[in-house]
């Protein structure tokens, strides 16, 4: 077996222009130059039709508006978000409402979670190990976790999202740039003011593709996103995006260190990101289907057929 580094041969001829060209006159440094302006005005291009497509997701609390999840707009009178976003306003639908990117209220008409929220949620609590006959359920995240809200669809939405297709989808990498746009507001400084507030943007990289067990599969079963942008509560159902400005996935949680804080209410809590930075999407497929009303097809629990455990619980040993 031969190794061999993989700049034994030559530099591309375009790779050397550029380098001669960028190396022209004098610029700043430290991302003031005149490239960086570029990739600045490019990106803003990029993003200006997803920032424009998203939407607060709030409540009228006690004569108190707060916010409460991101959505963006995929159709006429559709936006998405998570499951559990959906599950929180299915029957409440009056408490809640939208806020659009220009500040306007939108009411809500109902909501569609996918089939598959609430029956995986049950079923991984089924699946573990037990050690010292105690069992311990899987510590997996919410799969299938994407729902729709719907709205009067006489309302002019300004803009909607593409979709990543089928082929963009299997060909996602780790190390591919991706970027969110939502309404983050647990822990940070302006809550109060969150309905009144733009979207933010933030960027990461994919960091792993799974399936819904968090374990290795195929292109076609990778419907978990791994990433690295931030996250955190009210960042839930924002688009994640790729280069393009297409949608990949929807952000639905992240990995969290939870403590109680002392200083308020009794069961007030504080969630304290990982320094791993390893947060999750639902792929955009899975809302795809949800809207084709084709989600039943979703539910191959064991992705591909293969069972990710070793065993069953009931037949597991210390």
């Amino acid at each position: 077996m031969f190794f061999a580094s993989d700049n034994g041969g030559p530099v591309a001829p375009e790779v050397i222009e550029a380098i001669a060209s960028a190396n022209e006159g004098t610029a700043m440094p430290y991302g003031a130059d005149p490239i960086m302006d570029s990739v600045r005005a490019k990106i803003r291009d990029i993003f200006e039709a997803p920032e424009a497509a998203v939407y607060l997701v709030a409540r009228m609390d006690g004569g108190i508006e707060k916010a409460e999840g991101t959505a963006w707009a995929f159709a006429p009178g559709k936006l998405a978000t998570n499951a559990h976003v959906t599950q929180a306003i299915k029957g409440r639908e009056a408490e809640f409402f939208l806020v659009a990117p220009n500040g306007d209220k939108i009411e809500i008409a109902g909501v569609v979670s996918h089939p598959g929220y609430l029956a995986f949620k049950s079923y991984k609590t089924t699946q573990g190990v037990v050690r010292y006959e105690t069992f311990a359920p899987l510590d997996l995240i919410n799969e299938y976790d994407v729902g729709i809200i719907e709205i009067d669809p006489k309302i002019q939405l300004p803009a909607t999202l593409e979709f990543a297709s089928e082929e963009e989808l299997e060909d996602l990498a780790p190390g591919t740039p991706v970027a969110s746009i939502g309404y983050p507001v647990e822990g940070l400084a302006g809550g109060a003011t969150a309905t009144k507030a733009p979207a933010t943007l933030h960027f990461g990289h994919i960091s792993a593709l799974t399936n819904v067990f968090m374990i290795r599969a195929d292109p076609e079963h990778r419907l978990l996103i791994q990433h690295s942008v931030p996250v955190t509560g009210g960042a839930s159902g924002s688009p994640l995006v790729d280069p393009s400005g297409k949608v990949i996935g929807i952000v639905n949680g992240g990995n969290t260190t939870v403590f109680k804080d002392k200083s308020e209410a009794m069961n007030a809590k504080v969630r304290v990101p990982s320094a791993a930075l390893i947060n999750f999407a639902q792929r955009v497929d899975l809302l795809q289907h949800l809207a084709d009303g084709d989600a039943a097809d979703d539910l191959d629990l064991y992705g591909a057929g293969v069972n990710p455990l070793p065993y069953r619980p009931s037949r597991s040993t210390t």
